[in-house]
Order: structure tokens, then C-alpha cells, then sequence
């Protein structure tokens, strides 16, 4: 209901149909960490563009091919500063070549991090999961047999340095260094055979999946999709945090949708306001000023999706049972 008094196809409402935490994390530092002035973390125009992991606003996603168009890139409410980004690194619509190592550090970290905290969490145990890689790839696959080696060989060290761990919380941590000790060699050269094509924006596809690393990292997130992501515990807490941002969500849209900027607590909707960020706030009233060209009921919609989304999981989950249940 929220978003009826925007036009559908604009790109007001798709920002949030389409919300994208890579965008958030665009207007996080350049808009709400206000210090001591509201220009966010002032940054460079360098780090900011290779922050950019997306190029699409969110009513542009998918009309044109290729991988950094399939998400949203940025909101509405930081075209300015994106157009200044583009302007000032000479990336224009394209993405900056830094953007595409820092994609695929992301990927492969948390392709391995989740499985080595799921043994530590006893939900896999070293054996089971190193016989779903070998089962997955192959036991004569180049790269697999590579990150085992490497695998035995950091185990091996660490034994030395007589720094005792669970046998399978060890293999774990060992195979962690070693698939991203292997993820980051494949990508550097994958990024140095491709440079001249990256910085002429003529590169369209993910550097990690098409590098000699792809299958070991897709068997790494395939096993945490089979037999991580969907345990039981897991999908329990999943359901759990998807009900409680529902529930925060509508509670503080009914005092953002009639916020002007006042901080009153007579009636029912400015008591919920009162409990809003300070801070978040703040960037609503500059927002007001500032962007005026922006409809008043977006920027209600951002101070929400501002709050929720700066909370902690634990902040989140403490302060739904305070509201809901008591």
C-alpha cells in the first residue's frame, strides 16, 4: 500500500520491489554515516566506483546484457552522486576493473567461510565434505587435488606450531586458506589475461566463473546449498528473520507515512517516529532539503528501510520481542 502513490514502472518504487543491498551499501557511506558533515564516509571517487558492483538503476535491470546489469547498482535517491562517481573516474555506465576483484573475493570467501563454520557447527564433518568435492569434481580434478595438497600442507604446519583443534574444525580452516589462497591466483590471472577487455568495458561476465576456479567454488556453494543453508536451524532462523522485518517494517511505516520532520508523541504514529534513528532522521530532514525533486513519500519509505536495515540481528530480534511480545 505503501508504494500505490508511486508510478510502478519508476524508479522510485522499484528501488524497493527490487531492494539490493549492494545499493544500500552505496547510500550507506556516501549518505548515512553522518560525521561531521553529511557527506557519508567522504570517500574517494575511486573506492566509491569500485564499490559499484552493479551499474543499473533499479528501473533499468536487465534491459541490457551482461552480468553488471542484472542488479540494482544504486538508488534513486544517490543518482547525483553516482553521476558524479562516473564523472570524476571516467567509468561512465561501466563498471570500474576494481569492482570486479572485489566481487570475486566476496564469492569466494563466503563460498568456503560458510562451510567451514558449518563443521565447526558439526552439521558436516571433514570426511563427508571433502567426499561431496571429490563426488562433485571428480578425485582427479586438477584444482581440487591442488587445494587438498595445499590443504595438508597448511595442516601440517599448523600442527607444528602445536596449536590443538577439533580434527575436523582443523581440516576445515586448513581448506578455507587453501581455496582462497587458489580464488585469488585464478582471478589476478584471469584479470591480467583479460585487463585490455576489462578497461575498455568490453568484459561481461563474472571474473571468478570464468576463471580455473569456477567449479571448485560452485561445488563449495552447492554443498553449503544442499547441506547448510537448508537444515533445519537454518531455515527456522531464516523464516524467523523474514517475519520479524515484516513486522518492523510495517510498524515503523506507520509513523514514517505521516512524518514531516516534527518530533512530536501525542498520538499513536508519533510515538513509533520517536523511536527512529536519530541519525536516520536527520538525512530525511537534509533529504527534504536537499532532493527536493524526490517524492516526500519515498523519503518516508527510505527513513524505514534506512532504520531496519541498520539494525544488528540481534538488535532486530531484541527489540521485535520488546514491541510484539513483551
Amino acid at each position: 500500500p505503501a508504494l500505490k502513490s508511486l508510478s510502478l514502472d519508476s524508479q522510485c518504487t522499484q528501488d524497493f520491489l527490487r531492494f539490493e543491498g549492494n545499493a544500500q551499501t552505496i547510500r550507506l557511506v556516501t549518505k548515512l554515516q553522518v560525521l561531521s558533515t553529511y557527506g557519508g564516509l567522504n570517500l574517494t571517487f575511486g573506492t566509491l566506483s569500485a564499490a559499484l558492483k552493479y551499474v543499473a538503476a533499479s528501473n533499468e535491470v536487465g534491459r541490457r546484457k551482461g552480468h553488471i546489469f542484472s542488479k540494482v547498482g544504486y538508488f534513486a535517491s544517490e543518482n547525483e552522486i553516482v553521476a558524479e562517481i562516473r564523472a570524476q573516474t571516467g567509468t561512465e555506465d561501466g563498471r570500474n576493473p576494481i569492482a570486479f576483484l572485489v566481487e570475486a573475493a566476496d564469492d569466494v570467501v563466503y563460498s568456503v567461510v560458510d562451510l567451514e563454520d558449518a563443521t565447526s557447527k558439526g552439521i558436516l564433518t571433514w570426511a563427508a565434505l571433502r567426499g561431496q568435492l571429490e563426488e562433485r569434481l571428480g578425485k582427479d580434478n586438477v584444482i581440487l587435488k591442488e587445494a587438498l595438497a595445499t590443504t595438508d600442507r597448511v595442516l601440517r604446519i599448523r600442527r607444528e606450531d602445536k596449536r590443538p583443534q577439533p580434527e575436523d574444525q582443523s581440516f576445515a580452516r586448513a581448506f578455507r586458506t587453501a581455496v582462497i589462497g587458489l580464488g585469488v591466483k585464478a582471478v589476478t590471472d584471469k584479470f591480467l589475461l583479460e585487463h585490455d577487455r576489462i578497461l575498455a568495458g568490453d568484459y561481461p561476465e563474472e571474473i571468478l566463473f570464468d576463471s580455473e576456479a569456477k567449479d571448485l567454488v560452485r561445488a563449495c556453494k552447492a554443498i553449503g546449498s544442499q547441506f547448510v543453508y537448508r537444515t533445519p536451524g537454518n531455515l527456522k532462523l531464516e523464516l524467523m528473520g523474514r517475519q520479524i522485518i515484516t513486522d518492523l517494517l510495517s510498524l515503523f511505516w506507520e509513523g514514517a507515512k505521516v512524518y514531516s520532520g516534527e518530533d512530536k508523541s501525542k498520538t499513536f504514529a508519533e510515538k513509533i517516529v520517536a523511536l527512529l534513528s536519530e541519525n536516520y532522521k536527520k538525512v530525511f530532514k537534509r533529504a527534504q532539503e536537499t532532493q527536493k525533486h524526490l517524492l516526500r513519500e519515498y523519503l518516508r519509505l527510505q527513513l524505514v528501510t534506512d532504520y531496519v536495515c541498520g539494525m544488528t540481528d540481534s538488535f532486530a530480534l531484541n527489540l521485535h520481542r520488546q514491541l510484539r511480545n513483551g
